[in-house]
């Protein structure tokens, strides 16, 4: 059993972590009274070692006045001296050799503390570190929450979103109707222009004026349904806006769970999001199995071939940017689809089937069957045409605001980082 499951399986963590520390502090008072020591010790040696140098410093006085002696009274006076000088530096060394022992003896004390110090350390470190954890899985299982939530809604978004993409292509079939029959409308007018120049009856042109007025109010009427085609068709591109909101979302999610996973230690699955429909085929019913039937010996399966399947992308509009990663992959293949902007554009969106599937430059997918995608470039604003759209869309005033940002630098540029915030959100 870890350090860290001994202590949290008696008491909880803060009652465990506090046993720690008090052990810790202990140590800590240990380790400063045992430095109060050696410092103690050290300074005996001091004074020691300075009456060593005394006595080395009269030992050399002594020699010299005993060369100066004459009478050999003197020189056993000296002598004499020279004795005491000497048992005092004996007993002076006995006593730095006795402070010298104390500090070996000491400097083993002082690597046992060292141990129960570091060790004292790391099961804080566990103890932090666990706790850490904990904070860390409860955060991941709440992140998990509002993930299954994000899926419930994109699995309403995906049944929607196939109603959606059946109504845009039945109001697109319609508009492209729509437009043949105006073409078909200006052609008959510059028919009817052309009668009119070439006839001088009147009965005619009348004629030809009320053949003309008829064909104005069936283009009129056209051209309101085309309005309201059109229209309609803007809602849609409103409502897959909310589509790519919830893309967005969903793979915040999964990289901030990815992270915790990083810190946790565990490896993430393939946390790869779906497209919000999914086009893949489905499995055919086998054959039924006639009664009575011969089943024939099994022969041996040749080895299978890989299968190899297609990813292949197109830039719109073409003057966007350029795609990096089309080829052929086998099934199971990871795949890297890079979409890379021009100068001047910035990337939106990667599409499949007119549904949004990410909103990465870098998409990465598993290899299951042919990929034809999409990559959207728009035209990057300027800073001013920015801060305009933004002032438009959340001012009260904004004609008032553009005059102060165009005037007033440090407003200009408030302005402008939060519309690029409120563009990320």
């Amino acid at each position: 059993m870890s350090l860290y499951k001994k202590y949290i399986s008696e008491e909880d963590d803060s009652q465990g972590l506090a046993v720690v520390l008090e052990e810790k502090k202990e140590i800590e008072l240990k380790k400063q009274a045992f430095e109060e020591k050696v410092n103690e010790i050290k300074e005996i040696i001091r004074l020691i070692e300075e009456e060593e140098r005394s006595i080395e410093t009269r030992e050399r006085e002594l020699e010299q006045e005993e060369r100066k002696a004459e009478t050999h009274q003197e020189k056993r006076e000296i002598t004499q001296k020279v004795r005491e000088v000497e048992d005092k530096r004996r007993e002076v060394e006995e006593k730095r050799w006795e402070e010298e022992k104390k500090i070996q003896e000491l400097k083993k004390e002082e690597e046992e503390i060292e141990v129960s110090y570091q060790k004292i350390l790391n099961r804080e470190e566990e103890f932090i570190l666990g706790k850490e954890k904990k904070e860390k899985t409860t955060e991941k299982e709440k992140l998990e929450e509002r993930l299954k939530e994000i899926l419930k809604v994109k699995d309403v978004l995906r049944k929607e979103t196939e109603s959606l993409l059946d109504k845009k292509d039945a109001l697109i079939t319609k508009l492209r109707e729509i437009n043949k029959n105006l073409e078909l409308i200006v052609r008959d007018e510059e028919s009817i222009q052309s009668r009119e120049k070439l006839t001088e009856d009147l009965t005619e042109k009348r004629e030809s004026e009320r053949e003309r007025r008829e064909i104005e109010d069936r283009r009129r009427e056209l051209e309101e349904v085309k309005w309201e085609i059109e229209e309609d068709l803007e809602k849609l591109d409103s409502e897959k806006d909310e589509i790519k909101k919830i893309i967005k979302r969903e793979e915040d999610l999964r990289d901030k769970i990815q992270e915790i996973d990083a810190f946790l230690g565990i490896e993430s699955p393939d946390l790869e999001p779906e497209p919000i429909i999914s086009l893949a085929p489905k499995t055919p019913k086998e054959a039924p199995i006639r009664e009575n039937a011969v089943t024939p010996e099994p022969e041996p399966e040749p080895e299978p071939e890989p299968e190899i399947y297609r990813a292949s992308a197109t830039p719109v509009p073409p003057e966007g940017g350029a795609i990096e990663g089309e080829k052929s992959y086998e099934k199971g293949e990871e795949v890297k689809m890079i979409a890379i902007p021009n100068e001047g554009y910035e990337f939106i969106e990667w599409l499949e089937n007119d549904s949004p599937v990410s909103l990465k430059e870098n998409y990465i997918f598993t290899m299951n069957k042919d990929r034809k995608l999409i990559a959207r470039f728009t035209k990057k604003k300027a800073n001013n045409e920015i801060v305009e759209e933004f002032l438009r869309t959340n001012s009260s005033s904004p004609d008032l605001d553009l005059l102060k940002a165009k005037e007033n630098k440090d407003f200009f540029n408030f302005i402008l980082g939060m519309a690029k915030e409120a563009k990320t959100k």
